[in-house]
Parts: structure tokens; sequence; C-alpha cells
């Protein structure tokens, strides 16, 4: 009976230490495309429960609406007493989106959630290479537009470059070009365009 006693405390002691940490979620998508014509997603990964790594990799994307020649996604996490962390990355080569009305070099969305004592995400090692919109270049090489950039594109919608959406202390969703494609006439939304999304969550 004392065993059985032992063994049931024990359980009960792993069982809240395990409750104790704090969870952790996260995930890397490549594109996503949700037209009349076209509904895709490319190199999504997601963090299992409980934290460990997960990673894509796609050799090239062709679809009437983006083109890339080379993605890489991952995410990784880690659940402790004292401390849990999330990261997710997007990393994209030769985007090419609208034949030609959105490019770059390279596009990379990051982003890293933590909870230690106090809680933070920061979206660090985001960026462009080389990015023109409009035919117009944007920066010069290495570039990161201000959070939620958001350009015109006549005829078609508009973007928003360096998409930011935090949630809670400690969760960050980054959509380095977030296409909103929008009736001409109506201004209605018709569709959208996401490349290089990365986002980590500790706790929510």
């Amino acid at each position: 009976m004392k065993g059985l006693t032992k063994l049931v405390v024990a359980l009960s002691l792993v069982a809240g230490a395990l409750h104790a940490q704090t969870p952790v979620s996260g995930q890397a998508l490549g594109a996503a495309v949700r037209t009349a014509a076209t509904t895709l997603q490319s190199g999504q990964v997601t963090l299992p429960f409980g934290g460990g790594f997960v990673a894509a990799d796609v050799d090239a994307l062709s679809a009437p609406e983006v083109r890339v020649d080379a993605l890489t996604t991952m995410t990784s996490g880690a659940m402790d007493m004292q401390a849990s962390t999330a990261q997710s990355t997007a990393h994209l080569e030769k985007v090419n989106v609208l034949n030609g009305l959105i490019t770059a070099e390279t596009v990379i969305a990051a982003t890293s959630s933590w909870v230690s004592g106090a809680a933070g995400w920061n979206a660090e090692g985001s960026g462009f290479t080389n990015l023109a919109v409009n035919g117009v270049p944007l920066g010069s090489g290495d570039y990161l537009p201000a959070p939620n950039t958001r350009v015109n594109l006549p005829g078609v919608g508009y973007v928003v470059l360096n998409e930011q959406i935090a949630s809670g202390a400690a969760g960050i969703t980054v959509n380095m070009i977030h296409v909103v494609l929008q009736n001409a006439l109506t201004g209605l939304t018709t569709g959208e365009i996401i490349v290089a999304s990365a986002s980590s969550s500790v706790g929510n």
C-alpha cells in the first residue's frame, strides 16, 4: 500500500511540473495564395506540442501569382521550468510576386519569443535584399521597412511589408509580404498573397 501511495505522489509531482511549464508554439510558411483561381500553401511547418524542431525545404514554387526559386522554413521551441522559448524562420530566394510587381533577391521572416522571468518577442533577422515594388527599388541592398509599411498597388490592391501582429506578451507573427487583392471598381477584397511568414508564441 505504501508503494502505491509513493507512486501516486510521484505521478502527481510529475504532472505538476509539466503543468508549470509554459507552453510554446510556432509556425513558418513560405507562401500562401488565396484567390478565385489559386489556393496553395508552400513550405508550411508547425511546432509540435511540447516543442522540438521541424523544417522544410522546397526547391521551387511556381504559381500564377508568385514564383520562388527556393525556400526553407523552420520552427523550434523548448519548455522548461525556468524558461520557455520558440523561434521560427522562413527564408526565400528570388521572389517574384504578380509578374514582377514585387521582387526581391531574398526575403527572410524571423521571430523569437520567450518567457524567462519576463516575457518578450522580437523579429530580429527579418529583412529583404534588393526589394522593388511597382518597379521602384526600396532601400539599398539589405533593407527592412518599418513594421506594417503599406504601399498601394494601382489596379491591384495594396501590399503590407514587414507586417507584424503581436499576440499577448510573448507572441508575434511576421508576414514580410502581404498582398491584399481588391476589385478595382468596388474596392472589395478578392484574395490575398502572403510571402515569408513566421510566428512564435510562449504562453499564449
